[in-house]
């Protein structure tokens, strides 16, 4: 059987040790390194967003704000326009409805003059026709 031999090695130690500083030195160099300067890049971009980000509200509350008022403006003016169109209208309504109700006036006025014209022009052809039959009955009864 072989022999253990539980003494350590101290050039073997030194040995890893060595390696294990060389290789934690090119570790550092190639990944660490460069890895801790894109998160402070992407830090300080992140952060600078952030204070873009407080700029960019304000500036959408401002529009925002800017927009709904042009949209009650808006809103305003529309219902000023509707108020004007319904007075014209109505005021047109109005005007359309006196001049039927005159023009309906006036043509009952000449059919009530026509209907008194057409009536006495009757009465009078009646009177002359009953003069006619009383002279004829009396031409008969004295005859």
């Amino acid at each position: 059987m072989a022999s253990l031999d539980l003494m350590p090695n101290t050039g073997l130690i030194l040995a890893h040790a060595g390696v294990f500083i060389a290789s934690s030195y090119v570790f550092s160099k190639l990944a660490i390194v460069p890895y801790l300067k894109l998160r402070e890049e992407r830090e300080s971009q992140t952060l600078g967003q952030s204070t873009n980000i407080d700029e960019i509200k304000v500036e959408v509350h401002k529009k925002q704000t800017s927009i709904e008022e042009d949209i009650k403006e808006a809103h305003l003016f529309a219902r000023k326009v509707y108020d004007e169109s319904k007075e014209k209208a109505n005021a047109e309504q109005a005007e359309l409805i006196n001049l039927a109700k005159s023009n309906a006036k006036s043509q009952l006025e000449e059919a009530r003059k026509k209907i008194d014209m057409s009536l006495s022009s009757e009465r009078n052809k009646s009177k002359e026709t009953v003069e006619k039959l009383v002279k004829q009955v009396l031409d008969a009864v004295v005859n």
